[in-house]
């Protein structure tokens, strides 16, 4: 195996083991499981979770054909909507981010953020996570 070979292995194997590590979260849901808790009814559950992708209120990933939503930005004093910090995130990325990146960045630790990854500290200090997404898209601009 040359090097590019080995390095094509191992971006491969980190990359099944992140997506591995993010479906094991139990942080993402599909329209279904979000519909059943938000008590939402009709024929197709993810009618209104597709509008709030294509209005960049929330992301989307999709694993064996389903579609995954990210269940740490859904707020249920709010009828279950997306928390309006991310919508602000997601402006901030741009479009740079697939899905799965932006689960990616979620679910990472972050040193901006103490070491906590950013869907931990969403809901406590939305305006944190607001600047550590600014902060590494500045990062990616620059590095």
């Amino acid at each position: 195996m040359d090097e590019s070979e080995y390095e094509r292995s191992t971006t491969a194997k980190m990359l099944t083991e992140a997506k591995t590590f993010v479906i094991n979260s139990k942080n993402y849901m599909t329209a279904e499981e979000i519909a059943e808790i938000a008590g939402y009814s009709g024929s197709d559950p993810s009618s209104w979770l597709n509008q709030w992708v294509r209005d960049k209120m929330i992301f989307v990933f999709i694993h064996d054909d389903v579609d995954y939503f990210p269940s740490y930005v859904l707020d249920p004093q709010n009828g279950w909507k997306p928390c309006a910090a991310m919508a602000e995130i997601l402006a901030i990325f741009n479009g740079e981010k697939g899905g799965w990146g932006c689960a990616f960045w979620f679910e990472a630790v972050n040193g901006y953020l103490g070491g906590k990854a950013p869907r931990e500290i969403l809901a406590l200090d939305p305006e944190r996570v607001i600047k550590a997404a600014a902060l590494e898209m500045e990062y990616v601009a620059h590095g």
